[in-house]
């Protein structure tokens, strides 16, 4: 039962490494294509640097989320900032949806 459990916690924070790694690759692909730019001067210097840097900060926040998710012991405030930032995630997610289709329609 707690494996079950345990799983089933690591599974609803996958969903936001993935939301993460397409909010990377929906940027980096809109970069490409010159259709966007990176409004976040930090990650903008990452990506004129190195796109694995770039890739790399994306996925920094969840991948922390998730290690203090299986670490810290009380975890109720990372279950909140995992899920406000799940929520977030997918926002942008939507957002980036919306221009890729917009983009591809013309």
């Amino acid at each position: 039962m707690f494996m079950r459990t345990a799983l089933s916690g690591i599974r609803k924070w996958q969903w936001l490494v993935w939301l993460s790694f397409f909010d990377a690759f929906a940027t980096d692909t809109g970069l490409r294509l010159q259709v966007v730019q990176e409004a976040n001067p930090l990650a903008r210097a990452l990506y004129e640097t190195n796109v694995a840097l770039f890739y790399g900060y994306k996925l920094l926040l969840p991948l922390i989320l998730l290690a203090l998710h299986r670490h810290v012991e009380g975890r109720s405030y990372i279950q909140k900032a995992g899920v406000i930032a799940t929520i977030l995630y997918g926002l942008i997610a939507l957002y980036h949806v919306g221009w890729l289709l917009f983009v591809i329609a013309e």
